[in-house]
C-alpha cells in the first residue's frame, strides 16, 4: 500500500502556505533566484568560542626588494583543531607560473620560491605556492591593469532589492542584506587579499555599479540588451579586467565578449565555459561535473538493486530511474550526458522529464510530473533543478502519496541545509545523493570570517563573507599563478599551473579544487550525503541537515558496493 501523505493540520498548513506564497509572486524566477540565494545569506551559528583566528606575521616587501609577498601570511585555527591549513602544504610544493623572468614586458623583474615558506597564505588549504618578487612588474599589460592596480567590478542587478524581499518572505531566518552590506564584504575580503596575495606591486580595485540587467530575466534567458550594456560599462567605463558577479550565462557570455574575466558562479555546462575561453571561471563545479558525479554514484552504488531508502509500496522495489532537468540549453547538455552515462553503466532513465520554467504554467507541469513518475512506477528520482522545483515537486508527490528516493546531484545548492529545510519533510527524509562542499562549518569557523575579521575586526561579518572569499581566491590564485605580465591569456595559464588546493582537512569549505582545460572549475571530488529532518544544522542553527556518510571520492571515482548511510535511514521527520 502506498504511503499515506501526512494529513495533521500542522502539514495541511506547510503545505497551503507555500502554495500561496508561490501563486502571491510573479514571475517565477523571482522565487528561484530569491530562494537560491538562501543558501548563501542564510545566517550562520557557532558557539562563541568556536571561532577562526589570524596571526600576522611579519610583512615582506614587494616594491621592489626581493622579498616573500607571503610575509603577511596567518596561521589559521579552529577551536576545535589547531593548524587546520597544515594539510596544504603538500600542494605547495608544486612551482608556481610565477618564474623568474629575463624577457617580456616585465624585462627587469625576477619571481620565484620564498626560502622556508611553501605556500602562499599557510593557513589556507587553496593557498598557490609562495612566490618572492623583485622589479618592473610591465605596467599595463592589459586592458584594466596597470602599473599599480588591477580593476575589477561587481555589478548590482536592477532587481537585488526585490530579490531580498522575496527570499526574506521565503525564509523568515535569512535577513534581507543591503547593497552597502554586501560593498562593506567584499570590499574588506579586497583588502585581505591584496595584504596576503602576491600581485607584483599592484592593487585590486573593486567598483561595484548599478545594473540594467535583472537576475529574474536572465534566470530565463532573456534581457540580452540590458546585460549587454552592462558588459559595456563593466569594460569601458570602469575599465574591468575582471567581473565578480557572473551568477548567469547570460551576463556571462556578455562580458566574455567585452574579454572580461569573469568569475561565474553559476552551473554552466564544461562545452559553454571552454567556449568563451579564457575568460569565464567557476569556484563552484559546472552541471558537468555534478552530473559526472552523481552518475557515477547510481552506477556504483544504487542501479540493479531494490530501492531501500523509497516508501510506501516503492519501498524495496527494483530500481526505475527518472531524471528532471529544466528546458534550459546548459542543464539539457548535461541532463543528455546522464542518459548517456546510465547505458555505458549498463542501466537505463526510465523517464527523461523535462519542464519549462515558467510561472503560470509549473504547477501543473509539476502535477503532471509526479503523476507520471507515480504511474510509471520510478522509484528514485534524479535532480538535475533550479532550487525552487523541489519544493513544489516534493509538495505534488506528498499529495499523490508518491514516496521516491530523491537523489541530489548538489547543483543549485540542493545540498544546502537551508534547501532541504523548507522541501516537504515527509519526502526529504528519502533524499540523498551527492556533495562537492563536503562537511560544512558554521561562519564563524570559515576561512571567510577569519579572513575579513582580520582586515575588519570591529564590523560584524555578515553570511556573504565566505562567497566573497571564495569569488576573490578564485581571482587572486589566477592572478598570482600568471606572474607580473597579466592578460586574460596568462591569468588561464596560471590557473592550469595551479597545482591545486589541499584534497582534505577541516577548513577546506569549499571542497577540493584544480583547474584543467576541459573544465574551467574547481570542482574534483565529492561526498555521498543524507537528508536527515531530526538532525540539527551547523549552517543555520534550524531542524534539518544534510549529513556526510562517505570519504571524498574524486569524480569518477566511487567504489562500488552500497551507500553508507546509517541504520535507520531514511528517518521519520519529526510530528509537525
Amino acid at each position: 500500500m502506498t504511503q499515506a501523505a501526512p494529513t495533521n493540520n500542522g502539514s495541511v498548513r506547510w503545505r497551503a502556505a507555500r502554495i500561496r506564497l508561490f501563486r502571491g509572486y510573479a514571475p517565477l524566477v523571482i522565487f528561484v533566484a530569491a530562494f537560491a540565494l538562501i543558501t548563501t545569506l542564510t545566517p550562520t551559528v557557532a558557539p562563541d568560542k568556536d571561532t577562526v583566528t589570524l596571526r600576522e606575521t611579519p610583512s615582506a616587501s614587494t616594491g621592489g626588494a626581493a622579498g616573500a609577498a607571503a610575509g603577511n601570511a596567518g596561521t589559521a585555527t579552529t577551536g576545535a583543531t589547531a593548524g587546520t591549513g597544515a594539510a596544504a602544504g603538500s600542494s605547495g610544493a608544486a612551482s608556481t607560473g610565477a618564474t623568474k623572468t629575463t624577457t617580456g614586458t616585465a624585462a627587469a623583474a625576477a619571481s620565484g620560491g620564498c626560502p622556508g615558506q611553501a605556500l602562499q597564505v599557510p593557513a589556507d588549504p587553496y593557498s598557490p605556492p609562495c612566490v618572492a618578487f623583485s622589479g618592473s612588474n610591465g605596467g599595463g599589460t592589459s586592458p584594466g591593469v596597470t602599473a599599480s592596480t588591477i580593476n575589477i567590478s561587481y555589478r548590482v542587478t536592477a532587481d537585488f532589492a526585490s530579490l531580498q524581499s522575496s527570499f526574506g518572505n521565503l525564509s523568515a531566518a535569512a535577513p534581507a542584506t543591503s547593497v552597502a552590506d554586501l560593498e562593506r564584504t567584499y570590499q574588506g575580503m579586497v583588502t585581505y587579499f591584496n595584504d596576503h596575495y602576491q600581485f607584483y606591486g599592484r592593487k585590486l580595485k573593486l567598483t561595484f555599479f548599478n545594473g540594467q540587467g535583472t537576475f529574474a530575466n536572465e534566470l530565463q534567458g532573456q534581457g540580452q540588451a540590458q546585460a549587454d550594456a552592462d558588459a559595456l560599462t563593466s569594460a569601458q567605463q570602469i575599465g574591468a579586467f575582471a567581473e565578480l558577479d557572473g551568477d548567469d550565462d547570460v551576463y556571462a557570455n556578455a562580458l566574455a565578449q567585452q574579454k572580461v574575466v569573469t568569475v561565474v558562479a553559476a552551473d554552466l555546462a564544461d562545452a559553454s565555459m571552454t567556449a568563451d575561453a579564457p575568460y569565464l571561471w567557476s569556484q563552484i563545479p559546472t552541471c558537468t561535473q555534478y552530473i559526472s558525479a552523481v552518475m557515477d554514484f547510481v552506477a556504483k552504488q544504487l542501479a540493479n538493486k531494490p530501492a531501500t531508502y523509497a516508501g510506501g509500496s516503492l519501498k524495496g522495489q527494483p530500481r526505475k530511474f527518472a531524471l528532471i532537468a529544466p528546458e534550459n540549453p546548459n542543464y539539457q547538455i548535461c541532463a543528455n550526458q546522464a542518459v548517456a552515462l546510465a547505458k555505458a553503466a549498463g542501466f537505463t532513465i526510465n523517464d527523461d522529464l523535462n519542464y519549462d520554467v515558467d510561472a503560470s504554467t509549473l504547477a501543473t507541469q509539476d502535477d503532471e510530473l509526479v503523476a507520471k513518475m507515480a504511474n510509471d512506477g520510478d522509484t528514485s528520482v534524479i535532480l538535475l533543478t533550479d532550487a525552487l522545483s523541489p519544493l513544489l515537486l516534493s509538495d505534488r508527490a506528498d499529495e499523490q502519496g508518491y514516496f521516491p528516493e530523491w537523489i541530489e546531484s548538489g547543483v543549485a545548492s540542493l545540498d544546502a541545509d537551508a534547501s532541504g529545510q523548507v522541501y516537504q519533510q515527509a519526502e526529504w527524509n528519502h533524499a540523498f545523493g551527492v556533495s562537492f562542499l563536503g562537511p560544512t562549518v558554521p561562519l564563524q569557523q570559515s576561512l571567510g570570517y577569519a579572513a575579513y575579521t582580520s582586515v575588519e575586526p570591529d564590523q560584524p561579518a555578515i553570511s556573504q563573507a565566505s562567497n566573497a572569499f571564495q569569488a576573490l581566491q578564485l581571482l587572486a590564485i589566477g592572478i598570482q599563478m600568471a606572474g607580473p605580465d597579466l592578460t586574460p591569456q596568462t591569468f588561464a595559464k596560471g590557473m592550469f599551473a595551479y597545482p591545486g588546493s589541499a584534497t582534505s582537512g577541516p577548513n577546506l569549505n569549499f571542497g577540493a579544487w584544480k583547474f584543467t582545460p576541459a573544465s574551467y572549475a574547481s570542482g574534483t571530488s565529492a561526498w555521498a550525503i543524507y537528508y536527515n529532518p531530526n538532525a540539527h544544522s551547523t549552517q543555520d542553527g534550524q531542524t534539518g541537515a544534510y549529513t556526510v556518510a562517505s570519504p571524498a571520492y574524486p569524480v569518477g571515482g566511487f567504489p562500488t558496493g552500497t551507500p553508507a548511510f546509517p541504520a535507520g535511514f531514511p528517518f521519520a521527520p519529526p510530528a509537525s
